[in-house]
């Protein structure tokens, strides 16, 4: 897993497929957990400080509210 050496998660998310998502803030990423591989992906978050402290779904895609930049990065899971 890529979240680094002290990773500080503080958003939680479940979406349809199972998948658990976590907001990462020592490396500003988002991390993504498949239970049925029992792998974790780590997407790094296009802007410094986002700061995203609730995770929001809908069927195909992931909206994470940056509070850190007012931005919200959408990530599209098919």
């Amino acid at each position: 897993m890529a979240a680094g050496a002290a990773p500080h998660a503080y958003a939680l998310h479940v979406d349809g497929k199972d998948i658990v998502g976590a907001s990462e803030w020592s490396n500003n990423a988002m991390l993504r957990f498949d239970p049925g591989s029992e792998k974790f992906e780590s997407i790094p978050l296009p802007r410094a400080n986002a700061a995203v402290r609730q995770i929001l779904g809908r069927p195909g895609e992931v909206w994470l509210p940056e509070s850190g930049t007012e931005f919200v990065t959408v990530i599209r899971t098919g």
